[in-house]
């Protein structure tokens, strides 16, 4: 493909999952999603949306093979894709775009239903896969000016090299210009090159294992949170742990994934009715940062003994930094002493004495 003939879109999105299908859900609500998908100019072409999953993968990602449940109240995100905001700045409204349609979806009711609770991410799931063939639906009335690739993998993104000629034009020079080349590479296809003017990564993020610094007897007993948290890892994690004699784990990191890790642990069972007999301090997080908790109101993290420094622009605490949910319960429950079987340990960067 060459920029000339195929021409240049006007954003190329790397990834389909709940970020990049974010990205159109904004526009629809702004209503500026059809000049997006089709640029009233022309100059240039619309949307190229790169996913490198299956088609009904879309909006949904990864998300829904999460077995634990949602750290936000399961209401809250169909509220935030599908509520009227007229009084913002500038207004948002579904009124009219491809989000209108899943006002009465199953999925959508379901979250509705469930209310003001957390729900598994599965579930969760379930509904972000439907906004994103929706969204994909909306795109395919615009194949004129924008592409949904789909089982595509991004290879290399770069900018284009220009060659200008020089002031007094007796020599040429190089010059950077506003359109990437983006790489892509069909799932058993070959690669090809599309262009445009913008760029978004939402390709998501990937853990891995530090192999270079871990023998091959620690490997073998090291896993990723990522992994863990899904199938068939937690099972395999489970399987091991029973067959060892001690049901010792270390979590590194305080993070809400961290102590999501210890949550599994601790309450999905092996098998149906047989879960994992830990002791005291069976399970240790290591953090290094102190461990934060959010609360919707200074009064609520007051109540709490916290000492509030600051408040998040919507009155919140630690909105973004925060545990939330069950890894919130869990922390708390550690802290009280009411949940003996975790222990956490605060790393320090001044040099201490070592424990185990």
């Amino acid at each position: 493909m060459s920029m000339e003939a195929d021409g240049v879109y006007k954003l190329a999105i790397l990834g389909g999952g709940p970020a990049g299908i974010g990205i159109l859900v904004r526009a629809a609500r702004l209503g500026l999603l059809p000049q997006l998908l089709q640029p009233p100019d022309n100059a240039t072409r619309g949307v190229a949306l790169i996913h490198g999953g299956p088609v009904e993968t879309l909006g949904v990602g990864n998300l829904g093979d999460y077995i634990i449940n949602s750290n936000t109240y399961a209401k809250s995100l169909v509220t935030s894709v599908l509520e009227e905001k007229p009084e913002l700045d500038p207004p948002e409204s579904v009124q009219g775009t491809f989000l209108a349609n899943l006002a009465t979806h199953a999925t959508a009711t379901r979250l509705m239903d469930a209310g003001n609770t957390t729900i598994a991410l599965a579930e969760l799931g379930k509904f972000l896969g439907a906004v994103g063939q929706e969204a994909r639906l909306e795109m395919l009335k615009y194949t004129a000016s924008s592409t949904c690739y789909v089982n595509t993998t991004a290879l290399r993104v770069e900018r284009i090299v220009a060659t200008a000629p020089s002031v007094d034009g007796s020599s040429v020079e190089p010059k950077t210009s506003h359109v990437c080349k983006i790489t892509i590479q069909p799932a058993g296809g070959t690669a090809m090159c599309i262009f445009a003017e913008s760029v978004v990564l939402a390709m998501g993020g990937k853990q891995s294992l530090p192999t270079t610094d871990l023998s091959a007897s620690q490997l073998a007993k090291t896993w990723l949170s990522d992994a863990v948290l899904r199938e068939p890892g937690r099972g395999m994690l489970a399987s091991a742990l029973a067959a060892a004699p001690q049901k010792k784990v270390c979590i590194v990191g305080g993070s809400h994934s961290a102590f999501s890790v210890a949550w599994t642990l601790l309450q999905k069972p092996i098998q149906k009715d047989k879960t994992i007999s830990f002791a005291a301090k069976d399970i240790t997080i290591l953090h290094r940062a102190p461990v934060r908790c959010y609360y919707a109101t200074k009064k609520e993290a007051e109540a709490d003994g916290v000492v509030v420094d600051k408040l998040d622009k919507c009155g919140s605490v630690n909105t973004f930094t925060g545990l939330r949910e069950d890894a919130k319960a869990l922390f708390q429950a550690i802290e009280a002493g009411k949940e003996t079987r975790v222990r956490l340990f605060h790393v320090r960067k001044h040099s201490a004495p070592v424990q185990t």
